[in-house]
């Protein structure tokens, strides 16, 4: 088996008690999968926080073969599925393609499992400066570079990044994307489960 490692972070001491809530299932579910765990805590320098994913995320792939990066927002405690084993052989990205509530469709990558062979695609989205200032930073240059075709992305079955706008069956993974705050975010994975 490669080695695994599943990685999340925060940015602030603002985001601890989500962390405190999510982090220990996290830690939990790599062990059921066969994985290790890191929550790291950091921001990238020049940029809003969520660009430290895709460093995040280079880290890991060079200690592991296989790296499942999750957003401090994401709940796994409904997790029963091995996650790392959607993903196809010959396949380096996977994620959920979700449509948003403005009927906009696009990679989230709040849950995004990448193996080592995508690690040049990562380098290349933190590079991507003309969306520094997106409101959807990070995710906006993977979604580029998805686009242009640099790189391509493997769609995860959306029980995989459910989030409020979709509730699939046999959900696996709970994500407070598009929830504004963090007591918001907390009540709703709490209530959603």
């Amino acid at each position: 088996m490669s080695s695994r490692i599943i990685v999340s972070s925060t940015d602030s001491s603002d985001w601890d008690s989500l962390a405190d809530f999510t982090w220990p299932s996290m830690r939990e579910y790599a062990k059921s999968v066969g994985a290790s765990f890191s929550g790291l805590h950091g921001k990238h320098p020049c940029r809003p926080a969520s660009w430290s994913k895709l460093s995040s995320i280079a880290w890991g792939l060079s200690v592991c073969d296989e790296v499942l990066w999750l957003d401090a927002d994401v709940d796994v405690r409904l997790a029963t599925d091995d996650v790392f084993s959607e993903l196809p052989g010959g396949e380096s990205v996977g994620m959920c393609f979700l449509t948003d509530e403005s009927g906009v469709g696009h990679f989230n990558c709040g849950v995004m499992l990448c193996r080592r062979q995508c690690l040049s695609a990562i380098v290349d989205a933190a590079m991507c400066d003309q969306f520094a200032s997106h409101h959807w930073w990070e995710q906006a240059a993977i979604n580029w570079l998805v686009g242009l075709g640099a790189f391509s992305a493997y769609r995860l079955d959306p029980k995989w990044n459910a989030w409020r706008g979709s509730m699939p069956q046999n959900k696996q993974f709970l994500h407070a994307c598009g929830i504004s705050g963090v007591g918001a975010k907390l009540e709703w994975l709490r209530s959603a489960a």
